[in-house]
């Protein structure tokens, strides 16, 4: 080889080690500005699994315990298909099966608030017409029809459940678009509401699991509806449902941002300014089938997507609540299907919700589009510092917390990811005061104890 030979590859050398060299991030925190609440609520989940028997299983039972969402919505698709475990209709006598409702619902979580959701009306309901639509001559059929599971859930059963939504994900696709069939949707809703207040005038009415808000015309929802006449306002919102890269993923929960500020927004202008709004449906994709062979809902990705979520949308204070989807299975669960742990998602749910509630504060990254953090302080003091890697590349920290250190120095470490959650203790002073490494597509939690 001749030394021009020699002097090339040495240059190509040096650029790769450039190039493999961790990128360093500074991380501000101004543990003096708070900018937000993090409620319970805010780590709430949908309960997809629990329609079914299999929710009895002594294994999932336990890991649901050990997640303890303060909110959970139970809702499936299935909970009106006939032959499905999920399936809560005796098609034979188009009624409720109240004795497969009182094995399911019997395992509820006991602390938790709990939303029960009517998928919507069977298909002898429909209009023949226009089947995704009610047919309007059974319309106070459908409204005794949603009234008996409440009468039978909480008169029968005595479970009482408080939040009730009356149908799932009726507007634009779901069949309701428009003014004229926005009114009609309107006149569905408070028909139900009268009927089911009549079983138990102590249930909060949630209207009422809308796509998209803000592009179904919901104006025209609202202006037949006074505030007094809604308890919550529910929605959904997805990533996006179309295969994308993992840094475009990565960009979505700005997506997810906007709605919340759009769906607040036309809640005000409608006068409805005192109604709680709850993201109660949120992941990645609104169809399972896109992440069949990537499944990043169930790896890293998906916890990173979380994360950004959680911060985004708590740090924007635009929501009351936010329930996940869902709590088990091989597309989108928290839980593995196989009930033996919890896929990273879950981790960070799992996390947020012993460490995540409190005084979340202000914080800078020179870098966001490489690492963010969110931070909350809770009320006996114990700070969560988390920080989350989408910058598809192993990075490190620089942390820069002021004047401020925890009185006690003596830290608990957690790292999230596709390895499942590490755990490791650690000082305060001797962990900040040089560079942290955090890993690919990886969550660092820095864990302070409590003061008080």
């Amino acid at each position: 080889m001749n030394p021009l030979e020699k002097g090339t590859l040495y240059i190509i050398l040096v650029l790769k080690a450039v190039c493999f060299q961790a990128q360093t991030v500074k991380i501000t925190v101004d543990m003096q500005e708070t900018i937000a609440k993090a409620k319970e609520d805010h780590y709430g989940l949908n309960f997809h699994k629990g329609l079914s028997l299999a929710s009895t299983d002594p294994a999932y039972k336990k890991l649901l315990a050990q997640l303890d969402p303060s909110i959970v919505r139970y809702h499936a698709a299935e909970q009106i298909k006939e032959g499905n475990d999920k399936n809560w209709l005796k098609f034979d006598t188009k009624t409720w099966d109240t004795t497969k409702i009182a094995k399911v619902l019997a395992d509820r979580p006991s602390q938790a608030k709990v939303l029960i959701a009517i998928t919507g009306w069977p298909r002898w309901f429909a209009d023949p017409d226009s089947p995704k639509k009610l047919n309007m001559t059974k319309l106070d059929a459908y409204a005794d029809f949603c009234a008996e599971l409440v009468d039978i859930v909480n008169n029968h059963l005595g479970y009482n459940v408080t939040y009730w939504e009356p149908f799932n994900e009726k507007d634009k696709e779901g069949g309701y678009q428009g003014e004229a069939e926005m009114i009609e949707l309107a006149r569905i809703y408070k028909a139900c509401r009268k009927k089911m207040l009549e079983k138990d005038p102590n249930i909060k009415m949630v209207a009422a699991a809308f796509r998209e808000p803000f592009q179904s015309n919901v104006e025209y929802f609202l202006s037949q509806i006074k505030p007094e006449e809604m308890d919550v306002f529910s929605y959904h919102q997805y990533g996006g449902g179309k295969a994308e890269s993992i840094s475009e993923i990565y960009k979505r929960p700005k997506h997810l941002l906007e709605g919340a500020q759009k769906a607040r927004k036309k809640l005000d202008a409608a006068g409805f300014t005192k109604v709680p709004l709850w993201l109660d449906e949120w992941n990645i994709f609104w169809t399972w089938k896109i992440d069949r062979e990537t499944a990043y809902m169930v790896k890293d990705v998906g916890a990173i997507f979380d994360a950004l979520c959680y911060k985004m949308l708590i740090e924007s204070q635009k929501l009351d609540a936010m329930l996940a989807w869902n709590t088990a299975d091989a597309i989108y669960g928290k839980i593995k299907k196989d009930n033996t742990g919890y896929h990273p998602g879950g981790q960070l749910l799992k996390t947020l919700r012993v460490y995540g509630t409190g005084d979340v504060k202000q914080v800078h990254s020179d870098t966001p589009e490489a690492v963010q953090a969110f931070v909350v302080k809770q009320e006996n003091a114990q700070v969560l510092f988390l920080f989350i890697n989408r910058s598809e590349r192993n990075v490190k920290l620089n942390l820069y917390t002021g004047q401020w250190k925890p009185k006690n120095p003596n830290i608990e470490i957690i790292k999230i990811g596709n390895f499942g959650m590490q755990k490791e203790e650690k000082k305060w002073p001797d962990y900040t005061k040089k560079s942290i490494p955090l890993g690919k597509n990886e969550i660092l939690g820095l864990i302070t104890p409590g003061e008080i």
